[in-house]
């Protein structure tokens, strides 16, 4: 089973241009068992590669990308904004100048078409034409039932499809969950477990995250 703490340190990692490098010594007090390095992705050493093997524990690690993560931060929070180039207007020319230009002949006005009289609504028919609110997104904890609804906004089919039901379960019985979000039908779902790890504390993970084509960019994500 993989080590929470090495999978954290390698996405995060991965995640600030660097290669997180694991000690591969499996015996607690050989070598430089239970140490780390990062390298960036060309493989040149930036920190914790030794000449006798890696040197950095995983704190040093965190505080290194820790670090890294706020020193971009401050340069993006400070870098001055772009110049707002103001558009050239276009040159008025000269009373003189004016007067020179040959004139327009003098065209006579459109007749404007005749004018359709506008229908009247009473109150009670323009009430009726307003278009009805859609409801208000609920958010719940999936249940058995759910499985088809989540089934088809995955797109699952054959045996996937039928082990929707126990997919749902499995996630509960490992810690977490699964929610969906619905208004009259099922919209969207996620999935999510809990993270555990020695150097902070508990922490989650977000394993699955969906939304139907046709109601994305609504903030139901």
């Amino acid at each position: 089973m993989p080590d929470p703490t090495v999978t954290a340190l390698r996405e995060a990692a991965v995640h600030r241009g660097f290669r997180l490098v694991a000690s591969r010594k499996r015996t607690p007090g050989t070598g430089d068992y239970g140490r780390f390095g990062l390298t960036d992705p060309k493989g040149k050493p930036v920190i914790g590669i030794g000449t006798d093997g890696l040197t950095a524990s995983a704190e040093d690690v965190e505080a290194f990308l820790r670090r890294g993560e706020l020193d971009t931060w401050k340069q993006s929070a400070t870098a001055p904004a772009a110049p707002i180039k103001a558009k050239p207007r276009a040159a008025t020319p000269a009373p003189e100048a004016a007067a020179a230009l040959p004139r327009r002949s003098a065209r006579p006005a459109p007749t404007p078409p005749e004018s359709k009289p506008k229908p009247t609504w009473s109150r009670t028919e323009r009430v009726a034409k307003r278009a009805p609110e859609p409801p208000p997104l609920g958010i719940r904890p999936a249940v058995e039932k759910d499985a088809p609804s989540i089934a088809a906004l995955l797109g699952l089919r054959g045996k996937a499809r039928g082990e929707a039901a126990a997919r749902i379960a499995a996630c509960r019985k490992a810690g977490g969950g699964v929610l969906v979000g619905e208004q009259k039908a099922v919209l969207g779902c996620l999935a999510y477990v809990p993270v555990p790890a020695l150097h902070r504390p508990l922490s989650g993970r977000i394993t699955t995250l969906f939304v139907a084509e046709r109601h994305r960019r609504e903030g139901i994500g």
